[in-house]
């Protein structure tokens, strides 16, 4: 029985098969094309949905990786740079790290810059420099570190009259070096907007040092130093 009801399906089949070959024959030119033109028009609706359909998932999904990523970034900084904030306090605060720096040399220190600020080594301009007083500053700047001028390992250098190149050879060979730049000159300043004269080198309540180039860029200068 199986086998004769599989046998009516195939035949059937072939009776389906052969009536729609029977329906082409009769078909004309013209219906032809407009079947072939039907199955076109929807293929290329089925293109433009799934090109849609991409794009919209790329237009959507694009920002929301992009959020994603940004939200576990701000989240990891929340936790771990503030923990290691949290440290580096830590750290400052040990009395230990106090007392590595005391007063005398903090002192001393604010004294160094403050004879460096009384030095006016002023750039008006590309052609126009205190060419003398750039020069009482390297001398001082000598004077005041005597170690790093003397010392074998250290080669100076004097570029074009007016700057210092110090090269230091560390222990290890092959590893990448590092550059530590300041400036010894400064902009020209007006003094009348000055509390204290801009060379003076004033320093107040043994806290604060004022005069032109304390930051931009004579203490870089011998912090490096």
């Amino acid at each position: 029985m199986e086998r004769e009801d599989y046998k009516g399906k195939v035949e059937r089949g072939k009776g389906e098969e052969t009536r729609c070959m029977a329906r082409l024959a009769e078909t004309s030119d013209t219906d032809l094309e407009c079947i072939v033109m039907g199955l076109s028009s929807k293929r290329k609706g089925r293109w433009r949905y799934r090109f849609w359909q991409k794009m919209f998932l790329t237009l959507i999904g694009l920002p929301l990786l992009v959020g994603l990523v940004l939200g576990f970034v701000a989240i990891f900084r929340a936790v771990f740079v503030t923990q290691l904030d949290g440290s580096m306090l830590h750290i400052i605060d040990d009395q230990e790290t106090q007392d590595i720096v005391d007063e005398s040399q903090s002192m001393e220190r604010a004294e160094r810059l403050a004879g460096a600020l009384k030095i006016a080594t002023i750039s008006y301009d590309t052609d126009h420099q205190e060419n003398e007083n750039l020069l009482a500053f390297i001398r001082y700047l000598e004077k005041g570190f005597p170690l790093i001028h003397s010392r074998s390992f250290i080669k100076r250098e004097v570029i074009n009259k007016y700057s210092l190149l110090f090269t230091v050879q560390g222990l290890t060979r092959g590893k990448l070096p590092y550059l530590l730049a300041s400036h010894l000159d400064v902009v020209p300043v007006d003094a009348k907007a000055w509390e204290f004269p801009p060379f003076s080198g004033r320093i107040v309540n043994r806290t604060y040092v004022y005069g032109r180039g304390a930051i931009d860029d004579k203490a870089g200068v011998m912090v490096n130093t």
